[in-house]
């Protein structure tokens, strides 16, 4: 028996049929390619403003707090002065006036601090700070870095390059970051110098 292939042919109705929907699948992805650019195009609008608007408030905020620090007389030319003012005030009892020597931030809890100890705690905490001893911490850190070459025989690797790769260029800077002894305690005092030249306690 003979098998025949039969061929199966589309008649112009079922042609047309093919193309229209053809034509309608086309018209739904250009619609949607369309709706997708202008959403992308919407985004990233919207997304620039958002970034503009961030760097107008940081701009903002980085005005205020500078005018906030130029208009701030509360310190002295050197860390030490400005600290030497925080011991006078608190032993006054002007609370308030003691933390205007703190950077605007922490003023407030600084007032609170003080304001809950006990006069024996203030007593023995300001006679501490009166007594205190300065820490060169540039010496401390280059007796690291001795120690460092020393032991891993790194003659190669100078000083500085050694401050910047422990991360340690932030704390290298005797006025920033102080170290205090008396009566065998240690305590750090960390001051932040305004762009007014006073200097503020960040920290006791």
């Amino acid at each position: 028996m003979e098998n025949k292939s039969t061929q199966t042919s589309l008649t112009p109705k079922s042609k047309s049929r093919y193309l229209r929907r053809a034509f309608f699948v086309l018209l739904i992805l250009l619609a949607a390619f369309s709706v997708f650019e202008v959403a992308k195009t919407y985004y990233f609008k919207w997304r620039q403003r958002n970034v503009q608007k961030l760097a107008q408030d940081m701009q903002k905020q980085y005005d205020d707090s500078y005018k906030a620090a130029m208009a701030d007389t509360y310190g002295g030319k050197t860390p030490q002065e400005t600290l030497q003012m925080y011991i006078d005030a608190v032993e006054k009892g002007d609370y308030e006036l003691a933390s205007k020597y703190f950077i605007g931030d922490y003023q407030e809890r600084e007032l609170k601090s003080l304001q809950k100890f006990s006069e024996i705690e203030i007593r023995n905490f300001i006679e501490n700070l009166k007594v205190a001893k300065i820490i060169d911490k540039n010496e401390i850190f280059k007796k690291d870095y001795n120690s460092f070459i020393e032991t891993y025989n790194r003659s190669d690797m100078p000083f500085e390059e050694y401050i910047t790769k422990f991360n340690l260029k932030e704390f290298y800077v005797k006025e920033e970051w102080m170290e205090y002894s008396a009566n065998n305690k240690n305590f750090d005092i960390y001051f932040k110098l305004y762009p007014n030249n006073i200097w503020k306690i960040v920290r006791i």
